[in-house]
């Protein structure tokens, strides 16, 4: 099926004999993760140089349901595994086509609410035999042709694998088991093993099976879980199987599972380890971790070596591959190339975080938005010579290279690309040289001052940025593999919001000035969102991101000081280099300027991912041109992309309304649905207080009525989800009452949680407005009342006339199971303050 939705029509079968003949010569199969021997390289010759205008010829496209699994592509079939409705299979294709050939269910659909659904697995193929990882450790071979089981092993039932539960219902259930995303390893065939990491701890952590019969033949490890793969490599010539696992990367001998030697590696072990013949291992993680290079020993003992550590390559979930030396890999969301000494060689961003691989001499680089780009591999820079639209985002999973075709999917859908023939023209694309470094001469003549006052005259200067009263971007917001509509307002008096979205659930960003909120969800119980207070650190970055200008601009009026560092490089580019204190005190800002034009390129400073403090990298690129009024005009960065923590945030603006009419209430954080009907209960009172003694055991005839007068206050709690009400009450039977009135949104009622100090009683009453306007609560069903000589009391109360400096509360109780109701305490509240 083509992207616009149209089917393309299978072409028939003589005709497709004719257009797919047998291999290309030069090629190769792609039988398991990362392809052959696991280093993302393929076995290819005689690829494309180039696609032309139009990219490579396209295939064929059709439906495929979610995961990331790999591609595995072995002679005329590809195989993969992924979710549809309830379920988790794996399935073979026809290279040529497209056609499903068969398919076989192997287990339930796993589902997790933050970074999407099904299994993660690669499955491996050898010898006929598919072996297949559910999401929840249920391990298979198939045969190829048929998908016929052969044998299965649940990890769980035999090894004790901990029980896999996706991470939002975890957190819902409060519990720990592991892993939270899944079974994510990839089998690995080594000789006649089958090698997969089931992270159960007391020595089986990793195990070996018979891959012909599914036969234990050894255990070893006492690690929990990981996300990584192993990796079988040969050291000097001894067979080692390669495994990160918390905490440490280890070696084990392929036969036996002996440990070999370890090496620590503090990080959640995602990417693979990745050899550079004959004895050096190259490891990467995200965040603050970065890169290591070791030595491995030459016995096929003792202990590693670290030759270098580097932050400049942060490996998310792909990994890293070796070409011609040196390593290519994604840090975050830069694609860079390094020399074997961790020496950066070139560096490329517009793929957000994506995923490489390489075949003959040519990096095929498939962005986290679906686009399909070739470059000509070389240490001096990115050469691309073509770009496809290939998949809608988010495209998580790395290309698969195997004879003259290159396979790419999504959650959606997968396709097949010819690597040996493109539609249009083959010439070279033209690629932009790289620019000479500027002269840096003039701008490192200068003091902080002159240049900042030549950086804010580039901006469009202090009189016209004076002049913007409030910003209205109309923008596009990527992040988690999505590009979605997003809305940027801004008003002085640092107020802020972003009103964008995350797996299309709508998300707002707020900062009133003082307070910084946030729309959240409880993830799997209800896609439904609601405001609230957002936790520290989070504030002081939702004002740094109100500022209307650059906090540089009239940096003196604002309390900041600032230094010229002078000439600075990064990622190979020059730049001149300025530091900025803010008078808060935060976290010194490193900003990096065009020497040629004085824009503000790079700012580095500290940002916050997860609620952890960490390093943030915001780049400011396609500067235009913004009118103020009809004399003035202003220059801002319409493409500005983060990268924090393990995250990248991209943020494209289509428009920008100046000076537009705002209302400060769009920033004030409101108060929670249902919430709302009580607003004026907040503040304080004067309360008359009608009561009668003992009503449950008076007749009607028989009551007793005393007025007495006392105060209450009702503070508003957690963001307004709570009213807490203090009050005493002067009967005969003094008492402290606490009331705290509740709305729960899942059920759509009223809850109050009442406590007096005369029976030390807690009691549940709940409810909703009647058509009178009346909020009408009782302990009815609640089995919170109190019993008095082996007969529940239950309890009543109404509040009623409400308004916005009043407001009335009867309290009634019933002997008989809420058939009649009895009046106990008549409450007459006045306003005296906020």
């Amino acid at each position: 099926m083509a992207k616009d939705g149209r089917y393309i029509p299978i072409l028939p079968l003589a005709l497709a004999a004719v257009v797919c003949l047998a291999r290309p010569a030069g090629a190769d199969d792609w039988p398991g993760f990362r392809g052959p021997e696991r280093r993302g390289v393929a076995h290819e010759t005689g690829l494309l140089r180039s696609w032309g205008e139009e990219g490579p010829r396209e295939l064929w496209r059709r439906p495929l349901g979610e995961g990331f699994s790999g591609i595995v592509v072995v002679g005329e079939h590809l195989f993969t595994l992924f979710a549809q409705d309830a379920d988790e299979y794996v399935a073979s294709f026809r290279v040529e086509d497209g056609v499903e050939v068969w398919r076989r269910r192997i287990g339930e659909r796993f589902v997790t609410a933050d970074v999407g659904n099904g299994p993660r697995a690669t499955p491996s193929v050898a010898d006929g035999t598919i072996y297949s990882l559910s999401s929840y450790g249920r391990l298979a071979a198939l045969d190829t042709e048929s998908g016929q089981p052969l044998w299965e092993v649940d990890l769980a039932e035999r090894f004790g694998a901990p029980q896999r539960v996706p991470s939002s219902l975890a957190e819902v259930l409060g519990t720990t088991s592991e892993p939270s995303y899944g079974a994510c390893s990839s089998p690995l065939i080594e000789g006649d093993l089958l090698i997969v990491p089931t992270g159960a701890g007391a020595g089986r952590s990793l195990v070996a099976l018979d891959r012909r019969t599914g036969e234990t033949r050894w255990t070893a490890l006492d690690s929990g879980l990981t996300y990584s793969s192993p990796v079988g490599v040969t050291i000097a010539g001894e067979r080692q199987i390669l495994l990160l696992v918390p905490d440490e990367l280890v070696a084990l001998r392929a036969a036996t599972g002996d440990v070999l030697w370890r090496h620590p590696w503090a990080h959640i072990p995602i990417a693979v380890p990745v050899l550079l013949p004959p004895d050096r291992l190259f490891l990467s993680a995200p965040n603050e971790v970065g890169a290591l290079m070791l030595a491995i020993p030459s016995d096929g003992g003792g202990e590693a070596t670290e030759l270098w550590r580097e932050r400049r390559m942060r490996n998310n979930w792909e990994s890293s591959l070796v070409i011609d030396g040196s390593i290519v890999g994604f840090d975050n969301s830069t694609l860079k190339a390094l020399t074997a000494d961790g020496k950066l060689l070139w560096a490329q961003r517009g793929f957000g975080r994506g995923s490489v691989v390489a075949a003959d001499g040519l990096l095929i680089v498939l962005s986290e938005w679906g686009s399909l780009a070739l470059a000509e591999w070389s240490p001096e820079a990115f050469q691309e010579t073509g770009r496809v639209e290939a998949l809608e985002s988010p495209a998580w999973t790395a290309p698969s290279v195997a004879n003259g075709r290159v396979f790419v999917r999504n959650h959606s859908e997968i396709a097949g690309y010819d690597l040996m023939q493109s539609v249009g023209p083959q010439a070279r694309m033209e690629v932009e040289a790289h620019p000479a470094a500027p002269n840096v001469q003039n701008a490192e003549e200068q003091t902080a001052e002159t240049f900042i006052q030549s950086s804010v005259e580039a901006l469009g200067g202090e009189k016209a940025w004076s002049a913007i009263e409030s910003l209205d971007m109309i923008c596009h917001h990527s992040s988690q593999g999505e590009t979605l509509p997003c809305r940027v307002r801004r008003k002085h008096g640092s107020l802020y919001r972003i009103d964008y979205s995350e797996r299309n659930w709508p998300r707002s960003d707020v900062f009133d000035g003082k307070t910084a909120w946030w729309t959240t969800a409880m993830f799997v119980i209800s896609k439904a969102t609601w405001p609230v207070r957002a936790p520290d650190p989070y504030p002081r970055f939702f004002r740094r991101n109100a500022e209307i200008e650059m906090p540089f601009m009239r940096y003196r009026e604002k309390g900041h000081t600032i230094a010229l560092v002078g000439k600075s490089e990064l990622d190979n580019q020059v730049f001149i280099e300025i530091q900025l204190h803010r008078a808060d005190g935060q976290a010194t800002e490193r900003w990096l300027f065009d020497p040629g034009t004085f824009l503000p390129a790079v700012r580095i400073t500290e940002g916050v991912y997860h609620g952890y403090l960490t390093e943030e990298v915001t780049y400011y690129t396609d500067y235009r041109e913004v009118r103020v009024g009809e004399d003035a005009a202003v220059r801002m960065p319409f493409r500005i992309a983060t990268d924090v923590g393990n995250d990248f945030r991209e943020l494209r603006i289509d428009e920008v309304k100046v000076n537009v009419a705002m209302d400060d209430s769009i920033f004030q954080l409101p108060l929670p649905e249902g919430m709302e009907r009580l607003r004026s209960l907040a503040g304080r009172f004067k309360v008359r207080v009608i009561h009668r003694d003992d009503p449950a055991y008076l007749v009607e005839s028989e009551k007793r009525w005393e007025e007495n007068e006392t105060t209450s206050v009702i503070h508003r709690r957690y963001g307004s989800t709570l009213l807490e009400e203090e009050i005493e009450i002067p009967t005969e039977r003094w008492r402290q009452v606490r009331r705290l009135y509740t709305w729960d949104r899942f059920r759509g009622i009223y809850r109050i949680a009442y406590f007096d100090t005369f029976s030390s009683h807690l009691e549940v009453l709940e409810g909703k407005f009647d058509d009178e306007n009346r909020l009408v609560t009782t302990d009815l069903g609640t089995n919170t009342p109190i019993e008095i000589y082996g007969q529940p009391r239950h309890v009543r109360e109404v509040l009623y006339d409400l308004a916005p400096d009043s407001f009335r509360i009867d309290r009634e109780i019933s002997v008989d199971n809420g058939a009649t109701w009895v009046p106990e305490i008549h409450f007459v509240y006045t306003r005296t303050g906020e």
